[in-house]
């Protein structure tokens, strides 16, 4: 990952990333601001518009059009994400294929309506898989 992105070139990175990664990453990349972690839930502006609430309309199944004005408002152009979908963990016994498809429900970035994929969508739209392995994705617009 730091080889793909250069030092200081963290600075410019709009991240969208899972709630339960932004301490980890505050910790790790101090220069680069999460998009939520466990202090936001509760922010908001004057208005009620709040990152949990884009979240939320993100992380949950619905329509990949709404996510997509969603990153665009919010100008994220880099996505880390868990990455277990087709996953194989273990052997391939019952009790594997359900913690593969626990593991699928919270990847959470990537589902939409149907058969609908933000990933797939994301990356027709020009974004690229900057890094890729059995755990983790991240997305460079």
């Amino acid at each position: 990952m730091e080889q793909k992105i250069k030092n200081g070139e963290w600075n410019n990175v709009m991240l969208l990333n899972e709630y339960g990664w932004g301490g980890y990453l505050i910790w790790r990349l101090p220069e680069v601001k999460v998009f939520i972690d466990g202090r936001m839930p509760h922010w908001q502006d004057a208005n009620g518009n709040s990152a949990m609430k884009d979240y939320i309309k993100i992380t949950k199944p619905g329509d990949i059009k709404e996510k997509k004005v969603i990153l665009e408002k919010r100008k994220i152009d880099t996505i880390i994400s868990t990455n277990a979908i087709g996953q194989k963990i273990g052997g391939h016994g019952a009790r594997d294929n359900q913690i593969v498809r626990a593991i699928q429900k919270i990847n959470v970035f990537f589902y939409g309506e149907g058969n609908a994929n933000l990933k797939d969508e994301l990356l027709k739209d020009g974004w690229r898989a900057e890094y890729e392995d059995g755990m983790a994705i991240i997305l460079r617009k």
